[in-house]
């Protein structure tokens, strides 16, 4: 239990344990020996949706139905871009399992390498968890997202030290044809992409490596990448990758989960919290 207490009055927020029956009591001894306002008491409730940090990965909830593809994410000490497993989380033919240290992929149908803030230093951790040569071996679908896109490349040079602690020449995993070369100044933009076969697909670049090959997208066998942030939130792109991986599987309309999961958060504050109160106080003040 977490409780925040100001000079308006006090609001509780349950963690996964408590149980709301067990605050009746206090709150009315708040109210009537201490003369302050309960603002209400908040349940613990999950919203796996636009995910932060790590905080947010070990909090996350899925909710698993018909699963159809088991899903390794390679969780390196430098993972970012959380939100982009926002989709494949809320999934429910897909299982989503977090890989942390090694341990052998072949449970797998397929792997997903996400962003890195220190690709290089990630691709090393790689090596030294045994993970790069099971990557390797891996002979199910790969799919890297930047920097995740970059490791599958034959090498990565970073000759100023942009991402590393200085100049150095990495080995990637060999899946594209391609080098990577970090170089100022950082590509940032966003828009919609035509990528694969699809076309006006939403999303957003954030990387200082470069392809000269393969700037935004590579498909070859059964690794695929690209530089482009949100692609998974294309319910089309997302469905027809899936489908090339399980052919039973069928899909869902992430935007419309997104936004009822938001709007359940919203009705869940308003029925426990006196907003009243707290309106009321705004313009006393």
């Amino acid at each position: 239990m977490i409780e925040y207490i100001n000079l308006s009055g006090c609001l509780f927020l349950l963690d996964h344990y408590s149980d709301r029956r067990f605050f009746e009591e206090g709150e009315k001894i708040i109210r009537e020996r201490f003369g302050i306002p309960v603002l209400g008491v908040l349940p613990f409730q999950p919203l796996n949706i636009d995910m932060e940090d790590s905080q947010s990965l070990d909090n996350y909830q899925q909710r698993l139905g018909s699963v159809k593809i088991k899903m390794g994410v390679i969780a390196y000490p430098g993972l970012s871009n959380y939100n982009d497993l926002d989709a494949l989380m809320a999934d429910s033919e897909i299982y989503v399992e977090l890989i942390y240290a090694y341990r052998s992929l072949n449970d797998f149908d397929m792997v997903l390498l996400p962003g890195s803030k220190t690709v290089i230093s990630d691709l090393q951790w790689l090596k030294k968890q045994g993970l790069f040569k099971e990557l390797q071996c891996f002979n199910k679908a790969i799919f890297g997202l930047c920097g995740g896109y970059q490791m599958l490349c034959e090498s990565l040079h970073d000759p100023d030290g942009l991402e590393y602690d200085g100049p150095i020449i990495e080995s990637g995993l060999g899946y594209i044809d391609d080098i990577v070369i970090y170089q100022s100044p950082k590509i940032l933009q966003c828009g919609y992409y035509q990528l694969f076969s699809h076309t006006a697909i939403k999303g957003y670049e954030i990387h200082s490596g470069r392809m000269g090959k393969y700037p935004l997208f590579n498909q070859t066998g059964r690794s695929s990448g690209t530089h482009v942030h949100g692609i998974f939130d294309d319910d089309i792109f997302r469905s027809d990758y899936f489908k090339s991986i399980n052919n039973h599987y069928q899909g869902f309309a992430y935007g419309e989960y997104r936004e009822s999961q938001i709007q359940a958060f919203i009705n869940m504050v308003s029925e426990n919290l006196d907003t009243a109160t707290i309106l009321q106080s705004l313009q006393d003040d």
